[in-house]
């Protein structure tokens, strides 16, 4: 089991972090607000949006911004919430993982390494 192995190891639980502050968004095409933010580009059918990106932190060192909206880990769509949460829970600290996203109305792709939360 994950916990054990982390408690062995570590002497604690680690949690795996990207270091972002999300909100889930099942239109983002058709929300007018975040229209006004980003402007009349394509945008996905649902996503990840990214509200905050710590300074330095995983998402950070991977190039990712503040309204980029995440669609894909490692290529699994990230079709509603739990998949991004199920996703992270089932990750390591240390884990390269790759990152799917949309930024001014193209779909990108970057490689993030993911860090304990408590970092």
């Amino acid at each position: 089991l994950k916990f054990v192995k982390e408690i062995q190891t570590h002497g604690r639980m680690r949690h795996p972090t990207l270091a972002i502050r999300a909100k889930w968004h099942p239109a983002p095409r058709r929300d007018p607000y975040l229209r006004e933010l980003v402007g009349p580009i394509e945008l996905p059918d649902q996503g990840l949006v990214v509200l905050a990106v710590k300074p330095g932190g995983p998402a950070d060192k991977a190039g990712l911004k503040q309204l980029d909206i995440i669609t894909k880990m490692n290529n699994q769509a990230l079709r509603d919430p739990s998949d991004f949460l199920l996703f992270m829970m089932k990750a390591e600290v240390g884990q390269k993982v790759q990152v799917t996203f949309w930024r001014g109305g193209e779909e990108k792709t970057t490689e993030a390494t993911l860090e304990d939360s408590s970092q």
